[in-house]
């Protein structure tokens, strides 16, 4: 699926200029995980949101939290789900093993990645742990082992605890979502100090020019197209990328190249 882009900034509409086709890959999106015995609700909702914007994929996460708080239960639920819906890519919880509860790290980064993810989900509070290494030096080095991207959503790490974690693990890559335009003093020097952090530029990363100013303070490489559906309303995010001042080519960078690359650097 695409989406028709102006090719020559933000006012080529009025000016009848040619349309492009622009992909889209959105990589922070939720699905509401419904019974086990409901079958179609949560694939039928996401898919007809997709339809609509013409979103070809989607990165999708279990949502919401307070819903979600069984970890290996919920991913279980998101792997059956996608299995059926290949323009979804799952994005499981991650959770340490240090109460020897569940899979060993390596293994269950293995098990992810063999189920068809290509990215993990790390929520420290829901989930009852703390981000350090003495609690979870294996998991982030098991991550950074298979090259396996996380998703660090704003409100649940901050972006001082996302500076710590890519300091710490810098072949790791972290995408950060969900970060807000009052959070863009910090969010520069966060993404300038951290070659390896991403930043999803939609939901409320709705700045004017933000996606400008930060292709060119930090490149447009490390900027991924994400909506935050259904948390907030996705065609904000298709507009914002769609009527942006940035070249056809690094649209389509943004759209679904950059977040391309890091799923085929994932090591299987």
């Amino acid at each position: 699926m695409y989406i028709a882009a102006a090719t020559n900034g933000p006012d080529s509409w009025k000016k009848g200029t040619t349309m492009s086709r622009l992909r889209l890959i959105d990589c922070h999106a939720g699905i509401c995980l419904a019974n086990a015995g409901d079958q179609s609700a949560p694939g039928a909702a996401i898919a007809a949101e997709m339809a609509r914007l013409h979103i070809e994929g989607a990165l999708v996460r279990p949502f919401p939290d307070k819903d979600t708080f069984d970890a290996p239960a919920a991913n279980a639920r998101l792997f059956e789900i996608c299995h059926g819906l290949p323009a979804l890519t799952p994005c499981p919880i991650a959770v340490p093993n240090s109460a020897c509860d569940l899979q060993s790290e390596p293994d269950m980064v293995g098990d992810f990645i063999a189920r068809g993810a290509r990215c993990v989900l790390i929520r420290p509070a829901p989930d009852y742990w703390l981000p350090v290494p003495w609690v979870a030096e294996r998991l982030f080095l098991a991550l950074q082992d298979r090259r396996m991207p996380v998703l660090c959503l704003e409100s649940a790490l901050g972006l001082e605890k996302v500076w710590e974690l890519a300091q710490r693990y810098p072949q790791l890559p972290l995408i950060l979502a969900g970060v807000g335009y009052r959070a863009l003093r910090s969010l520069v020097g966060l993404l300038e100090a951290c070659p390896n952090v991403r930043v999803c530029t939609g939901g409320a990363f709705s700045i004017h020019c933000g996606l400008e100013f930060l292709a060119q303070r930090v490149g447009i490489q490390r900027l991924i197209f994400g909506t935050g559906y259904p948390e907030t309303e996705a065609m904000a995010a298709v507009t914002m990328l769609m009527y942006s001042d940035l070249s056809p080519a690094e649209r389509e960078l943004v759209g679904h190249g950059n977040i391309q690359r890091l799923f085929e650097e994932v090591r299987q």
